[in-house]
This record gives C-alpha cells, structure tokens and sequence, in this order.
C-alpha cells in the first residue's frame, strides 16, 4: 500500500495541507480563482492619470512630472517586464501564462486578445494547471499581481473581519480577525489561530449572531 501523502504545492510553507486535487488542496484551488475573478474586477478600475488633492502644489523650479500613474501603466500594459521597484506587472503576467497553457496544450488563440480572454484560458484550463509541476510558480506570480493590483485599486489588504471565537481556560480570545491576502483564509491577531474550511464557516456565523 502507498502511504505517500501528496502535499499541496502552493500553501505556506512549514504547514502545507494535503492535495485534494492536482497538486494543490481546496482551499488554495479556490484562492487561485479567487484572485483571478478579482483581477478581472480590479484592473479595469485603475486609473492612468494620477489623483491629486486640492491643495497638492508641485515642485518649485523647470521640473515637470508625467500627469500618468505610473504604477497603473506597470500593470495595464502588455509589455510590462518585471522591474525593482513594481515587481510583475499584471496584465502582462496573465498574458504570458495564457499564452504558455495555449502553447502546451495547442490551443488556437483568439482572434482578438483581451484581458477577458486570457484570465478565461486560465479559468477555463485551471483543473490542468493544478497538476502541473510549475503550478507553485504560477501561483507565487498570481499572489503577487493580485496583491500589487488590490492596493493600486484602493483596497489593500488585510481587512478586519470581526472577532476570535477562540475559547481557553482564560476565556474568549476576542482578537481582531484579519483576512490574510497572501494565503487564503482569516486570521486572528493575538492568537495567531488561522480560520479556513469549515472553522471559516462557523466564525461567519458567530458574526452574524454577534451582530
């Protein structure tokens, strides 16, 4: 008998859960599409020229800056490569893994390519690239964009999602529960306790009870 356990290849490290399906377990399955419905929602929201405030003066002297955002422009242009100070950028790095599961698996491209179209081959080939060795690559870049697109877009993470239900000989916990952007899931402040799966559940419901 095969007592081999296959452990999931995108999870934190140190504490990976076993694999449900491919090479990577539910929950880290279901943030991977996750992540991309987001991005399909965020990108489009960035805006190309920057925002300034009312009394926002610029600098005295000749210099002049580019009214454009330049952090917008990294991950909304097709040609982007990865660079210091932004990392990956978005657009790109979607286009790129669109267009390696194409070439793998000899699909034709569309006529027309949009953003649409290449987080569609992804999610449409997304059970294929869980069982593929480099799925904890693809993963590692597509947290990285997600999390550079979410905090251009205005909505950083992490977001307080109530309080710990965590009980002890001492009493309730009563931590602040973070969501964890990088790794799925919630997570409490001073006990560190990580809520997925069915304890995820339970702490919305005790939310809702609460309040």
């Amino acid at each position: 008998m095969n007592d081999h356990v296959q452990r999931c290849a995108t999870c934190p490290p140190g504490n990976p859960r076993q694999a449900d399906s491919g090479l990577v377990c539910f929950q880290c399955s279901n943030r991977i599409l996750r992540q991309l419905r987001e991005l399909e929602e965020y990108l489009p929201t960035l805006q190309l020229e920057k925002r300034r405030g009312g009394a926002e003066r610029g600098a005295p002297g000749f210099a002049s800056t580019s009214p454009a955002d330049d952090t917008t422009i990294h991950h909304t242009d097709w040609r982007t490569n990865w660079s210091a100070l932004d990392g990956l950028g978005a657009v790109a790095t979607i286009h790129q893994w669109a267009r390696a599961v194409r070439e793998d698996r000899a699909f034709k491209p569309p006529r027309h390519v949009t953003l649409t179209t290449e987080i569609e081959a992804l999610r449409q080939n997304h059970s294929w690239l869980t069982c593929q060795p480099f799925v904890d690559e693809y993963a590692r870049e597509l947290r990285e964009v997600h999390g550079a697109v979410r905090a251009a877009a205005g909505d950083p993470a992490p977001h307080p999602v109530g309080r710990c239900i965590t009980a002890d000989q001492h009493g309730d916990c009563g931590g602040t529960v973070y969501e964890r952007l990088d790794f799925g899931g919630v997570q409490c402040a001073s006990c560190h306790r990580i809520y997925a799966g069915l304890d995820l559940v339970r702490l919305r419901v005790s939310q809702t009870e609460a309040g």
